[in-house]
């Protein structure tokens, strides 16, 4: 401004544009204004020629300021101490001037949004839920986000370039050597901008492993974007599906086996007790016979074992004696662990009896006793003891036992390399192991645990890292007065009749040793080997059958549909379903539909005989 005149620059600024209407009109179409003298302004410009007069303004010149062909203002002189007449070069200099501004404006406009942009740039890359890292051409790490130190727990003052990060990924030489490689052979293969993703296991700053998927971006400048995506739980949640299947599988495969398994144990294990039935406890034959009864009872058990795995059995439990039950897992333990690993039995006296599923107490025994072993890979010692533990509520509560009271202590420990807390606080969990991968199931310890509460017991682990382990599991005793009378070693002979009985079952064998059984206590029988032999003979006998024993698994109709047929005969129809599958398995559905009772082969016959006799005995 020149001297004396007040600059009016920042009015202008903040004028609005209602206050000038016609010269903002003239400056959106681009045109420029050259006003000689603002007295002689025609009428419609009366608002400007107002505003100007009050800032003493007699002439003036503008011209507007276009960027990206937008105006986006206007550049002017004014005169106000004379009229003017302005210059063509005065005019051109405008014009010049609002050039240079729209270029300023521009790149001011540009670096701007480029700001901005970086700044978004930056929130993205810094919470992005993946790890990033960027690498120059030196294999110097020059950036890595806020996800990547959560991923690893590494920074770049931790891992500074890819040397130091192989190093400490990838401790074991030989999977450093393989990454390394799969590095530089994917960098010499792939182009600028193409991805590259490899998955590995790497060990975290904190010493756990994690199923890393990397994805790797090579940049026109040489760099290269790294992504990090831990897929450890989805890895490990794909690991318990494919478990899960194979799970199914076995037990698929262990129903399909086990009927005709128990069929062959049904024959053998009935001849052996029509033996018995023919001799006393004193004869020659006796102890053989039982030692036999014995051996077609623990296959029995080993099928029921399978079925308990595959969750198509229930457990069947018994008055036990708990020593009795360890000594056998452990002689199992003893051909199945390595050989250096010396096993101690120490058997409490005068155990009390424990009510519990031996097949469900010996798989217990075996995994404690497996995990122990895969603890000792270099040899130790297994202890296993047990002992009455009668708990009063103070030192119940110290032993994580809710319920004072008589209990039987079975206490499994090793020599092993041991746990931390933090592992011992998860070693219950289903999937939980530390176990190498294809090394174990997670499974074992989830087991024990719910056997132990599925018997109304109680399990502790105790463990320090390079001490061992020690499991402590607490059973309920029973009263004595209830042990003493699941104890006795006759072969007992139950009630038999004079009812009529049809015996159903494709298995000859089974066929014939249960007529010749039951025509030994009194039974007239009849035979059918299939489903539609059992109705012809139903019906020809005009309901004088009493009772129907019913094998499921037959060729033609099958077992369910000679049930139903059966019922639509009789609707009061007495029928013994007798089958391999487990009552709370395959045969539910027939057993819930009017069937009068279950029994699951392999039975003993003098079991049988007390189904019958119960079923014949129904008002």
């Amino acid at each position: 401004c020149a001297a004396g005149i007040k600059p009016e620059k920042e009015g202008m600024q903040m004028l609005p544009f209602s206050a000038v209407p016609l010269w903002v009109q003239l400056i959106k179409t681009s045109s420029n204004i050259i006003i000689p003298s603002v007295e002689d302004l025609p009428e419609e410009w009366r608002a400007e020629k107002k505003l100007f007069q009050d800032q003493a303004i007699q002439s003036l010149a503008a011209v507007p300021m276009v960027h990206e062909k937008t105006v986006v203002g206007f550049v002017g002189f004014d005169s106000v101490l004379n009229k003017r007449t302005w210059k063509e070069e005065e005019i051109t200099l405008l014009r010049v001037l609002t050039d240079l501004l729209a270029v300023a404006f521009q790149r001011k406009s540009a670096d701007e949004a480029l700001r901005l942009e970086k700044k978004r740039f930056q929130i993205l890359i810094q919470h992005a839920p993946f790890g990033l890292l960027l690498i120059n051409s030196e294999g110097e790490f020059t950036y890595a986000n806020q996800r990547f130190t959560e991923i690893f727990g590494y920074d770049l003052a931790d891992v500074p370039n890819g040397k130091t990060w192989f190093k400490k990924a990838y401790p074991d030489p030989s999977v450093r050597v393989d990454a390394i490689s799969a590095w530089v052979n994917d960098l010499n293969t792939y182009g600028v901008g193409e991805k590259r993703p490899r998955t590995f296991e790497v060990q975290c700053k904190n010493g756990r492993r994690k199923i890393i998927n990397f994805i790797p971006v090579g940049l026109e400048t040489g760099e290269n974007l790294v992504a990090f995506e831990d897929i450890t739980d989805r890895s490990s949640l794909e690991e318990r599906v494919r478990q899960t299947q194979k799970m199914e599988s076995i037990g698929t495969l262990a129903g399909g086996i086990a009927h005709d398994f128990n069929n062959l144990l049904q024959a053998m294990g009935g001849y052996i007790d029509l033996l018995l039935l023919e001799k006393n406890s004193e004869h020659q034959d006796w102890p053989k016979l039982k030692a036999m009864r014995k051996a077609v009872d623990r296959a029995a058990q080993l099928i029921r074992q399978l079925l308990l795995f595959s969750r198509k059995a229930h457990a069947e439990r018994r008055i036990v004696d708990l020593n009795q039950e360890v000594e056998q897992a452990v002689r199992i333990l003893e051909r199945t662990i390595p050989k250096m690993i010396k096993i101690e039995l120490h058997p409490g006296r005068g155990l009390w009896a424990v009510n519990a599923d031996p097949v469900q107490i010996e798989q217990m025994l075996l995994n404690l006793g497996s995990n122990a072993s895969d603890a000792m890979p270099e040899g130790g010692k297994l202890i296993v003891e047990t002992e009455n533990a009668t708990l009063g509520r103070e030192y119940a509560e110290t032993q994580a036992v809710s319920i004072p009271g008589m209990y039987v202590l079975l206490k499994v420990s090793d020599t092993g390399c041991g746990m931390d807390r933090e592992t011992v606080k998860h070693i219950f969990e289903p999937f939980f192991t530390t176990k190498e991968v294809g090394k174990g199931t997670g499974l074992g310890l989830a087991s024990v645990y719910g056997i132990v509460k599925g018997h109304g017991g109680y399990i502790t682990c105790y463990s320090e890292q390079g001490q061992g382990t020690i499991f402590k599991i607490y059973l309920p005793a029973l009263d004595k007065n209830v042990a003493d009378k699941g104890e006795g070693e006759e072969f007992d002979q139950p009630e038999g009749g004079t009812e009529t009985i049809l015996v159903v079952d494709d298995e000859s064998d089974i066929r014939d040793m249960l007529g010749e059984f039951l025509r030994h206590f009194g039974y007239h029988t009849l035979k059918a080997a299939s489903g539609e032999d059992a109705l012809e003979i139903y019906k020809a006998r005009n309901f004088a059958v009493d009772l129907v024993i019913l094998d499921l698994n037959m060729p033609g109709m099958g077992g369910r549909r000679c049930l139903d047929g059966l019922l639509s005969i009789n609707p009061k129809v007495r029928v013994l379903i007798a089958s391999g599958y487990s009552e709370r398995g395959q045969a539910r559905e027939a057993v819930s539909s009017m069937a009068a009772g279950f029994i699951g082969k392999p039975f003993q016959l003098n079991e049988l005989l007390g189904k019958i006799r119960d079923l014949l005995d129904r008002i």
